[in-house]
Formats: C-alpha cells, sequence, structure tokens
C-alpha cells in the first residue's frame, strides 16, 4: 500500500511568512514602499526571524536610508550573520567614512564566499587604496 503524501501547509495571512512572500513579490514589482510595509508586518508577526529585518534593511539601504537600514541590518545580523548583511552594513559605515567599522564587515562579508564575498573583497581593496593611497 503507498504511503500518502500530506499535502503542503497553507499560509494564512496571520502568518509572518505570508507578509514576507508578498514584500518579496512587491520587490520584484519595484513597489518598494508596499515591500516595505509587507517586511515590516512581518516582524510584528515575528520579530526574531533574521530574513525579514534583512530584506527591510536592504530595501532601506537601497533608498539611501542608511540609519533606517543599519538598525534593520543589524538586528539581522544578531538574529543571523549574513555575508549579505555584514556587505551592506559595510556600504553604510564606508559611506559615513566609518572605515574600522567598513572594513570588518567588509571582512566578515568577504568570509561568505559567492558573489558577496567577491563584492566585499573588491570593496575592502578600494578601502585599503583609499587609506593607503601609496600601495
Amino acid at each position: 500500500m503507498g504511503q500518502e503524501v500530506a499535502a503542503p501547509p497553507k499560509l494564512a495571512p496571520g502568518e509572518a511568512q505570508f507578509h514576507a512572500l508578498k514584500g518579496d513579490a512587491y520587490v520584484q514589482q519595484k513597489n518598494l514602499p508596499a515591500a516595505t510595509q509587507a517586511f515590516t508586518d512581518a516582524i510584528a508577526k515575528n520579530d526574531s526571524y533574521f530574513y525579514y529585518p534583512l530584506r527591510r534593511g536592504l530595501i532601506a539601504e537601497n533608498q539611501g536610508k542608511d540609519s533606517i537600514a543599519r538598525r534593520d541590518l543589524e538586528t539581522s545580523a544578531r538574529l543571523l550573520p549574513t555575508g549579505v548583511a555584514a556587505y551592506a552594513l559595510g556600504n553604510i559605515a564606508s559611506r559615513a567614512n566609518d572605515l574600522d567599522s567598513a572594513r570588518k564587515y567588509y571582512t566578515a562579508a568577504s568570509e561568505a564566499g559567492g558573489e558577496v564575498g567577491k563584492a566585499a573583497q573588491q570593496a575592502l581593496a578600494e578601502l585599503n587604496a583609499r587609506q593607503n593611497p601609496g600601495q
């Protein structure tokens, strides 16, 4: 007799992941205000999952709202350190001319590997060149 496969659970509007999926869809549609609100709603439902503040922080960073982005990205990194959050925090620190923090974040992001790691290595090299133009 074959095993029955259970149907996947359905997402309800009261679940944080429902709002995060909406947020991801809004990002794809380039509707960033709606995406930000959807991730805010997800955080309100579950403030202990790294992805929701990460995504909201990346949207804010992309819009040049560095103080808002920093808060969300630091929250995300406390919940689960990721190369993506570290790289974005490095960009924010670099723009604020906080080069020591930028170096720390870029170094952490470079260890993540992949495209983020490569971008962080490049940013770190540019930061070093900026601080030591003679080298």
